[in-house]
């Protein structure tokens, strides 16, 4: 089975599936030299699969041109991230991205909570694969030594409540680091931050997305906060809450689409989206029970090794992948 994607696994290929890797000239969204190179290289190719991971509006749109030009591959996205229409431009991108996913054959998603993916871009469960995601810290769990460095730590960028954050742990007892990207990815991956009010006890982190940077920052923290904001249906906020109970941390995760039927009460402090009094309390909790953090610790950090690490995540994708050789061409 030869399958093209966007990331390079050619060194994950076998005697099973081998991987092609391919990206455009130029990766910028809405480029016509771009989706035209695109084309035409797929259009050459004698191809099973076309693999896309994170799929973008670009994507989506020669995916679907790809169909429509009599392209017979079947067409995989891993992980897409789609986004609450609000307003009416953004119900008109919805619009078009729903046309456009209808040329996929089968979404591989890391969540199991499919329902607004199904209400607002047509995602149906028949078109579904879940495939469980990984601690992006697995290989390397070993390489940082683990500390209770004393502050509750909160970090990510995608479709985070910040604002509620601030208002939970404002007047607090308690040390709280949040780790930052710049202005630009805040923006683009809708994170409410209000950096006018921010209260005395909360550390701004600015961070450059180094990886080592980011281990030791996670790997010295008490406690682990993650709050989603109300208006994300993808799984924000999966990945940190995987990498913070490979270190052993407790964590503490609104309720969504990154832990409905994925973690439970017990591996895990799972309150009310939104809610300033559920966060506030849970993090006063965690904070002065110290064998209550122990034992969300152990409990995470076994359902994180339970997940294993890429090459898990791997074998999964290939299971996926040959089962669809028999499913006809979604058209």
């Amino acid at each position: 089975m030869k399958v093209y994607c966007n990331v390079d696994l050619v060194g994950r290929s076998d005697e099973s599936i081998k991987f092609l890797y391919f990206l455009p000239k130029s990766q910028a969204v809405y480029k016509l030299d771009s989706l035209f190179w695109f084309l035409r290289t797929l259009s050459k190719s004698d191809l099973d699969c076309i693999l896309i991971f994170n799929a973008n509006l670009f994507y989506m749109a020669a995916s679907f041109l790809y169909r429509l030009c009599g392209g017979k591959a079947k067409i995989v996205y891993f992980d897409v991230l789609l986004k609450l229409p609000v307003g009416i431009r953004q119900r008109v991108i919805a619009t078009i991205k729903s046309l456009f996913l209808r040329s996929v054959d089968c979404f591989f998603s890391v969540h199991k909570d499919l329902s607004d993916y199904s209400k607002y871009y047509g995602i149906s469960s028949s078109r579904s694969h879940y495939i469980p995601f990984k601690a992006n810290n697995f290989e390397i769990r070993a390489s940082y030594p683990l500390s209770d460095e004393g502050y509750v730590l909160s970090c990510g960028v995608s479709h985070r409540d910040y604002k509620c954050l601030f208002k939970a742990v404002d007047g607090l007892d308690v040390k709280v680091k949040v780790v930052l990207p710049n202005s630009h990815n805040i923006q683009f991956h809708k994170t409410q931050v209000d950096f006018a009010y921010i209260p005395k006890n909360v550390e701004i982190v600015a961070h450059d997305f180094n990886k080592d940077s980011w281990n030791k920052i996670l790997s010295g923290a008490k406690v682990v906060v993650i709050p989603i904001s109300m208006d994300s249906i993808q799984p924000s906020g999966i990945s940190v809450y995987l990498e913070s109970m490979m270190f052993k941390k407790p964590v503490i995760i609104s309720e969504g689409p990154s832990s409905k039927n994925l973690i439970d009460s017990g591996q895990s402090l799972i309150v009310e989206r939104g809610s300033v009094s559920a966060l506030r309390n849970a993090i006063q909790l965690l904070n002065r029970d110290e064998e209550l953090r122990n034992k969300y610790a152990m409990a995470g950090y076994n359902y994180a090794l339970e997940l294993q690490g890429v090459d898990r995540l791997i074998r999964d994708m290939k299971v996926g992948l040959l089962s669809l050789r028999k499913t006809p061409v979604n058209i």
